[in-house]
């Protein structure tokens, strides 16, 4: 059966800080359980594969979406996108394919289905998901989006940068195989288009303090509202106006 989008999502077992990451618990639950369950609920996805060489990762996959079983050459740590995308591209009957990262626990699906509608309202041209900031922006040692030897900018004064952070991106099939087949890559093919994503559906797990920054979120997410300084307290909560 050909689909119109397929999800796949990125399993592998092995993991150079965390040991099998995409299995550790978080909240009581892996890992990889928070993105196929999100998954679930995108509207605009035909299919959801988790693509993983582990018995045990397809395993904890079982019920929450299908198994496109890679082979164990490509679940090295030195294998890239490109080749996994290509091999996935292949042997999967679908017009674009979506990959969404299952180390971001907090996307949404909203995040997911937008930026699949962007991808198909494009032509299915390549969108990738970034993170936007307002920092004060330095590259190679000199500023970017802030002058030297004048005022300091407010930081929402200052010009939004962003970066691809490969919480989800969306493709079209065949050119993934085209391109891979006649160049040898298939991800950096313009034109390409970015959809911004700001806040914690940008939390990307890669390393111990991660999780613990991503359990922390979870609790706090799941208590009471936000406390204050008893001299503060009831200004807050009357509405008094502290932007100023």
């Amino acid at each position: 059966m050909s689909y119109n989008v397929a999800a796949y999502i990125p399993a592998r077992r092995g993991s150079v800080r965390v040991p099998v990451k995409n299995l550790r618990m978080l909240a009581g639950k892996p890992l990889l359980h928070y993105v196929l369950e999100t998954v679930a609920k995108v509207g605009n996805l035909d299919k959801a594969y988790v693509n993983t060489e582990s018995d045990e990762i397809a395993s904890a996959a079982e019920n929450l979406c299908d198994v496109y079983v890679r082979s164990p050459e490509l679940a090295v740590s030195s294998t890239k996108t490109d080749e996994i995308l290509y091999d996935f591209a292949k042997n999967i009957d679908c017009k674009s394919i979506a990959v969404i990262n299952p180390t971001a626990p907090f996307v949404t699906s909203q995040t997911i289905e937008s930026a699949i509608d962007l991808h198909l309202s494009r032509g299915r041209d390549t969108v990738f998901t970034t993170t936007a900031q307002k920092k004060h922006l330095i590259y190679d040692g000199q500023p970017v989006n802030f002058p030297l030897n004048q005022l300091s900018p407010r930081t929402q004064e200052l010009q939004e940068f962003q970066y691809i952070n490969f919480i989800t991106f969306v493709i079209e099939t065949q050119r993934v195989i085209s391109n891979y087949e006649k160049k040898g890559y298939c991800l950096y093919e313009a034109p390409i288009h970015f959809f911004p994503m700001t806040g914690i559906e940008c939390h990307d797990i890669d390393d111990e303090d991660d999780f613990l920054m991503a359990e922390a979120l979870i609790v706090k997410n799941s208590s009471a509202s936000a406390e204050y300084h008893p001299s503060v307290h009831d200004a807050v909560r009357s509405g008094t106006d502290f932007s100023n």
